[in-house]
């Protein structure tokens, strides 16, 4: 129960990082443009993340397996960070919220139908409350007429989220968490070099576009990484990307503290069933695994 107890906090912590990162993305994707942004970000986010497994002497089991990193950086974070920067050239912060919050279900369709997990009946009831408490949460500020592109990207986005979270918990489990964010952050930021060089802007970007591609690459990647490998490792990626119901729900409460923004009903029913979804998943016992010959499962 303390474990459990344990998880559900650092999950609140990444949700309240994680929400601003569209704010920031939002600030600086214009000036930059979504790869050289997002190269910034990564480099950044390398160099924290690097100092943090030199100072536990964990330095040593870095780039053993390159090929496996190099495929998690660039699902989890070079091209899924690189589209949500495009969308947010053309969608506001809130809608942009809403296409990562499906990637809690693009990881649940992956469970049920490559990886053949069963899910339970609890976690899919919390699937639904918590997507419906985002929609509740960010109704009046999505904007329809976004075009088609940047929603595709965002989707395109999620679902790469869903394909590194299975990835990491099935082939790099055995490798310290605080390892696997740094050396997938390295090679993500690798890949990104020639693009990142070729793209550059040709007008330096202002101190605030700096400052906002700074938190991006410290809190929301480097700190918020160290935050969500372990968690992956230790409760698995269905409950894990559950995370991405809070992020909405902290952008809303992030503009209600620094934008003067009021507090609504409906920042209070969409916060607290995306709390209630949250909490059904992540109490649920672990997944069924199906035996090769069982059907796609349903709820159960």
């Amino acid at each position: 129960m303390q474990s459990r107890g344990y998880d559900f906090g650092w999950m609140l912590l990444l949700g309240a990082i994680w929400g601003g990162s569209f704010l920031f993305m939002r600030v600086a994707a214009p000036e930059f443009g979504p790869v050289p942004l997002i190269f910034v970000r990564l480099a950044i986010a390398s160099v924290i993340l690097f100092a943090m497994v030199t100072f536990r002497g964990q330095q040593r089991a870095l780039f053993r397996h390159p090929v496996k990193m190099a495929f998690l950086g660039l699902t989890n974070s070079a091209l899924p960070y690189s589209l949500f920067a495009y969308a947010t050239l053309s969608l506001s912060a809130g809608f942009a919220s809403i296409l990562n919050a499906t990637a809690p279900f693009f990881g649940a369709f992956l469970s049920v139908l490559v990886f053949r997990e069963g899910l339970r009946r609890l976690q899919w009831i919390g699937l639904c409350i918590g997507f419906a408490g985002v929609c509740v949460l960010v109704w009046d500020k999505m904007e329809w007429t976004a075009s088609g592109p940047s929603v595709a990207a965002g989707l395109a986005a999620a679902l790469l989220y869903g394909v590194a979270a299975h990835f990491s918990k099935r082939q790099l489990s055995h490798v310290p968490a605080l390892v696997v964010a740094t050396d997938s952050q390295i090679m993500a930021t690798l890949l990104l070099i020639p693009i990142a060089w070729w793209v550059w802007p040709e007008q330096s970007p202002s101190i605030g576009g700096w400052m906002a591609a700074g938190m991006l690459g410290s809190l929301c990647t480097g700190l918020a990484l160290a935050i969500y490998f372990p968690l992956l490792h230790s409760i698995g990626p269905t409950r894990t990307m559950t995370v991405a119901y809070l992020i909405p729900m902290f952008g809303v409460i992030w503009g209600v503290l620094f934008l003067n923004e009021a507090v609504t009903r409906t920042l209070l029913v969409g916060g607290g069933l995306i709390l209630c979804g949250l909490i059904c998943v992540t109490r649920s016992k672990p997944p069924v695994f199906l035996p090769p010959s069982a059907k796609t499962a349903g709820p159960g």
